[in-house]
Order: structure tokens, then C-alpha cells, then sequence
């Protein structure tokens, strides 16, 4: 069963659920009456009791790394992350990459494996 969100981002460090509806057509009726500030709010469809599949012990981790090995930042994600995606091109010289991981140091040790695996064959640029 699906659900319809409506969301507005206050800031980058806020979002504000307006509404939950049954179908989209309900959302995008209700959408209309939460004008704010000019903009009108997105409309999210998300599953409703949605599972993820995600390794036991593991959590998520986003992680850029430099050619040389060297971590940028990292931070951990929700299970929504796909894992097995290309990584991203961050600045020149990194990339961002999402792993499962049991802590810090697991993801860092299989980014670093992608990083070499990357590098010999010449897909690092």
C-alpha cells in the first residue's frame, strides 16, 4: 500500500510533513491549499511498511575518499542507500561511495578496496 507525503523543506536542516494521503490524487488536490512562501510543497509516494534489505549487524555509511586513500567525511545513511550504485564524483581527485558496513572502519576498508579496484582500471579520473 502506498502513501502520499506532503513535504516542505523549511532549510536543509528541516523538512515539515503537511499531510498524509490515502492516494495522489487527494495529495495533489490538498497540495494547493499549503502555499508557503511562493512554493508549493513536493508530493513524497512512499510504501507503506516498506522492509529493507539490509545485512545483519550493518548500517549504512556514505563515504568520500581521495586517489590517495584519504577520507574525506563520512556519515552514516538509512537503508533507503543503494549500496551497489556507481560511485559519485565528489570534488576532483574523490568520490563518494555507499556501503554496508558493521562500523566506521569496515566501510572505509571496503571503500579503500573499491578505491584500488577503481584505480586499476583506470576508472578513477
Amino acid at each position: 500500500m502506498k502513501v502520499y507525503l506532503l513535504l516542505h523543506d523549511e532549510d536543509h536542516d528541516a523538512t515539515s510533513i503537511y499531510g498524509a494521503y490515502s492516494t495522489e490524487e487527494k495529495a495533489e488536490a490538498a497540495r494547493h491549499l499549503f502555499v508557503s512562501c511562493g512554493t508549493l510543497p513536493d508530493v513524497l509516494e512512499m510504501e507503506l511498511d516498506r522492509e529493507y534489505d539490509v545485512p545483519e549487524g550493518c548500517s549504512g555509511w556514505r563515504v568520500r575518499m581521495h586517489e590517495c586513500g584519504e577520507v574525506f567525511c563520512y556519515h552514516r545513511t538509512g537503508p533507503e542507500m543503494t549500496p551497489g550504485q556507481k560511485p559519485a564524483q565528489g570534488f576532483p581527485g574523490q568520490w563518494w561511495f555507499e556501503v554496508w558496513a558493521r562500523d566506521i572502519d569496515h566501510a572505509v576498508s571496503i571503500v579503500n578496496e573499491k578505491r584500488v579496484a577503481m584505480i586499476a582500471d583506470k576508472a578513477w579520473r
